[in-house]
């Protein structure tokens, strides 16, 4: 029997912790339907007694259960859009509030997931979870292994350039598109887009090859696939909603940062640690801010390990983090508030001794955010 949760199917209209009893709720009593659980009691106030039931009744029938979950830290990042942030004091009051009320939710969730895994829990597999989640939410589910950073998994999560190479290839061949030189040049055209906009992603700073996003790239393709042409919005609208609210914390509390500025991090900035673990307090906390919200950043896609070779091509590890490709740049930047930008630009000049810049986002950027104001 497998049971998947997608936390990003949580509404985040109106109550979210009812939203959430309702989302788990609906995944366990499809699962009895699908399965044939008898006598499953669904609590509509607490998804987590419900989960308790349905693994009684699954030992019952010496039954077990495979659990994969997805985008769990999405509960967390809702909440973000909540905080006051006229203050500080009061930004973090109104955190503590809502972390302790929602922690509540997912860390009861998880302590029956927990509980689970003694007799009724054959694996738990959780994808697309944030450190602060782990810290906030889920500390119950202390015994699970954080495979993050294990260099053997680095690639596991994105498509490689043959994977890429191959998918247009098939996207191509589907339309019956022979590959003559005109179709061979149009591949290439739509190859390089894709890398452009979708590549650069590593996950460690000695990872070999760099990786796409891959619903980005099924995004485009299914657009080439049905228009014949790459889309007007390069980045997947689903992609760019589930970011808005991090980039909007991340502006709200830029000061911060400092003296990191935004601009220099999107555009190659050295950085003094990365946090593979954080909580929300300490993304508040003056001494640890700093590095807390440049971990947010990267484990939330906006940044990401820039990978640096000597001449003879080997790998030099550093601790420089940037954007990984141009969608996300992009769209980091469509969310910046214009009176921002200014602010930005300014910041930027002051350092550009310590920008490391690259190709495209060298030639573009003072362009880019003058035609933005």
């Amino acid at each position: 029997m497998v049971m998947f949760f997608s936390f990003n199917e949580v509404s985040s209209d109106g109550d979210l912790y009812s939203n959430f009893n309702f989302y788990v709720n609906d995944i366990i009593s499809n699962f009895a339907e699908k399965y044939n659980v008898k006598n499953v009691a669904i609590d509509p106030n607490n998804a987590a007694n419900s989960l308790s039931s349905l693994f009684r009744c699954v030992k019952q029938e010496d039954g077990e259960i495979y659990i994969i979950v997805d985008e769990i830290d999405s509960f967390m990042s809702y909440m973000l859009v909540s905080i006051d942030t006229g203050t500080e004091v009061i930004g973090k009051q109104n955190y503590e509030k809502l972390i302790s009320k929602g922690s509540n939710v997912i860390r009861s969730w998880g302590n029956v997931v927990k509980t689970g895994t003694n007799n009724v829990v054959k694996r738990l597999f959780i994808t697309g979870v944030a450190p602060i989640a782990l810290a906030d939410g889920m500390s119950s589910l202390n015994s699970v292994a954080d495979i993050t950073f294990r260099p053997q998994f680095a690639g596991m999560f994105g498509f490689a350039q043959s994977d890429v190479e191959r998918a247009l290839q098939d996207c191509f061949e589907m339309k019956g598109w022979m590959m003559d030189e005109r179709n061979y040049n149009e591949y290439s055209k739509h190859l390089n887009i894709m890398k452009t906009y979708y590549n650069g992603y590593h996950f460690m700073d000695t990872q070999e090859e760099s990786m796409y996003n891959p619903q980005s790239c099924l995004y485009y393709l299914q657009e080439l696939f049905a228009t014949h042409q790459s889309p007007n919005v390069m980045m997947d609208k689903n992609l760019s909603e589930g970011g808005k609210n991090v980039v909007r914390f991340l502006l709200s509390h830029r000061n911060l940062l400092q003296p990191y500025s935004i601009l220099s991090l999107l555009h190659g900035q050295v950085v003094q640690s990365l946090y593979p673990h954080f909580s929300s307090a300490m993304l508040f906390d003056v001494e640890e801010a700093q590095e807390a919200l440049v971990s947010l950043a990267f484990f939330q896609g906006y940044l990401t390990f820039k990978v640096t070779r000597d001449e003879k091509n080997i790998i030099i590890p550093s601790s420089v983090l940037w954007a990984p490709n141009k969608a996300h740049y992009d769209d980091f930047l469509s969310k910046v508030p214009k009176e921002m930008k200014v602010e930005m630009l300014n910041s930027l000049q002051q350092k550009t001794t310590e920008v490391i810049s690259f190709t495209w986002k060298q030639r573009e950027i003072l362009q880019q955010l003058f035609l933005m104001l």
